[in-house]
């Protein structure tokens, strides 16, 4: 019996130091995997709503000072009714009433939460959930997407399992740009490796919004791009 519980405890003492390890590496799975999926599954819904309804850059967006981030508002819900929703799975819309607390990696409530709570949250076949937050700013048009994945337990943490995309419309600009994981279309992963210290401080920073006006989840999203849609060694946010 001796030898029974001390070979009980030795195992307890192994999963106890081992669980931690293997819960974080599926964590980090699950952001690997759902991000790509996310990706591929928003670039396929612009090519086909641009077949219906033309480049995406000529789309009806709600403009700056329309509230478009605001519940009720009818120019997104317009825009996601329009563009999105018919050519996106969605397994359902989460309320309203459905309140999600949005935190930095650092712990910091976040004021986030703000916009989510007033949007709803198209929920797709993996379990991630998609935020959208169309705007029209002059000649520059830009789409914020939200990209929750299905570890949040209902606790959003951005570069963690909250990430963002852009889809880039600027009417100025000749080229299609199309969905984009990164915060600013002009960037490369060639960029990222330059500066990539810079890269890491910002996608841990907690306030918002960098000296570049970029969100943090927008660094971060980038920095798992550029490393194949893995989470580099070196990524400053724990799993």
């Amino acid at each position: 019996m001796a030898e029974v519980l001390i070979t009980l405890g030795i195992i307890g003492i192994v999963a106890s130091m081992t669980m931690p390890g293997l819960m974080g590496a599926y964590r980090k799975k699950v952001v690997e995997t759902q991000l790509q999926k996310a990706f591929s599954t928003l670039a396929q819904v612009i090519q086909r709503a641009e077949v219906d309804h033309g480049e995406a850059r000529y789309w009806d967006y709600p403009s700056e000072g329309a509230g478009s981030t605001v519940a009720g508002d009818s120019g997104t819900h317009a825009f996601t009714d329009n563009y999105i929703k018919p050519y996106l799975n969605i397994v359902y819309t989460t309320p309203y009433e459905k309140k999600f607390d949005v935190y930095w990696s650092s712990g910091v409530k976040s004021w986030y939460d703000q916009y989510i709570w007033h949007t709803p949250g198209f929920v797709l076949p993996s379990g991630a959930i998609l935020y959208f937050f169309p705007l029209k700013k002059g000649d520059n048009i830009q789409t914020s997407i939200l990209v929750v994945t299905s570890n949040s337990n209902d606790k959003f943490i951005l570069g963690k399992n909250m990430f963002l995309f852009n889809l880039y419309s600027d009417t100025k600009t000749p080229a299609r740009l199309g969905i984009q994981p990164r915060p600013d279309y002009k960037w490369t992963c060639g960029d990222l490796e330059k500066n990539r210290d810079e890269f890491i401080s910002e996608c841990k920073q907690d306030t918002g919004g960098s000296a570049h006006g970029v969100s943090s989840a927008s660094w971060c999203t980038f920095l798992i791009y550029c490393n194949g849609w893995t989470v580099p060694k070196d990524y400053p946010i724990k799993f």
